[in-house]
């Protein structure tokens, strides 16, 4: 899915993809109580691309959603700093709520230009803060950022090794299975995985290698037909499933 432009109806029920603008026509968050201090969807968009300019790197590319009738906020920020590798943009995810349905929460990622799929760590959250009175947005965000750096470092290191480990297709087929018997993806998408992995278009080039890098993208070309704010979710739950970021790559190449 494209990045929508700002004209898209925000209070349509559901989830939809909205350019930065749209957030700042959002009505200003209320407070759900003496404790609760909303942050608006803007500003935590304005504070994390201060953060990231402050640390020498830029934003290549945005996608920003809404969900909720804009209570809730998931979106992507494609980076790129000095150790960027070619190919593929380091990638902070994050998502957040006014309405005190979850925390601020942000994790580490890559975007793969050759097929815009978006892989996500799922282990640990660098960025995971409720709204309240006592929030500190800079500081948060700061060191939510210096973890960043590491997790994006030792998920470059992971998608390397995953490129590098070749599987057979009895292995290809109990990790698809895995994945779904443990909720990972929904099975609706079971056909959509088989069928990008063990029987790709000449065009979905991301998917060819019988590696396990390719039963990766295979998963996440499949959750690019969800609506965005199931697509980050799933993202994140597939890039645990594969252990990304997580100093666990290893463990996964050598179990078969």
């Amino acid at each position: 899915m494209a990045l929508l432009d700002s004209q898209l109806c925000i209070h349509t029920p559901g989830s939809h993809f909205v350019a930065y603008e749209a957030l700042r026509n959002l009505p200003e968050p209320e407070s759900m109580g003496s404790r609760h201090l909303p942050v608006p969807h803007w500003k935590l968009v304005d504070t994390i691309r201060d953060q990231v300019a402050d640390r020498g790197w830029t934003v290549h590319k945005e996608k920003l959603g809404i969900s909720q009738k804009g209570k809730r906020l998931f979106g992507t920020m494609q980076l790129r700093g000095p150790d960027t590798m070619d190919g593929m943009d380091t990638c902070f995810g994050f998502r957040s709520s006014t309405n005190q349905s979850f925390a601020i929460r942000g994790v580490a990622g890559s975007r793969i230009f050759v097929c815009d799929n978006l892989v996500l760590s799922g282990d640990e959250f660098v960025l995971n803060r409720k709204s309240t009175t006592l929030l500190n947005l800079p500081q948060m965000v700061s060191v939510a950022l210096n973890k960043f750096i590491d997790q994006g470092k030792q998920l470059l290191l992971d998608i390397d090794l995953m490129k590098q480990n070749w599987i057979d297709n009895q292995t290809a087929k109990l990790r698809i299975f895995n994945l779904f018997h443990q909720g990972a993806m929904p099975l609706h998408l079971f056909d959509n995985v088989c069928g990008n992995y063990f029987s790709p278009q000449d065009e979905h080039v991301d998917c060819q290698p019988r590696t396990m890098w390719g039963l990766h993208n295979a998963c996440t070309r499949a959750i690019k037909l969800l609506k965005p704010a199931a697509q980050f979710s799933a993202s994140i739950d597939v890039g645990r499933q594969f252990h990304l970021a997580t100093g666990d790559v290893k463990k996964l190449v050598t179990a078969h």
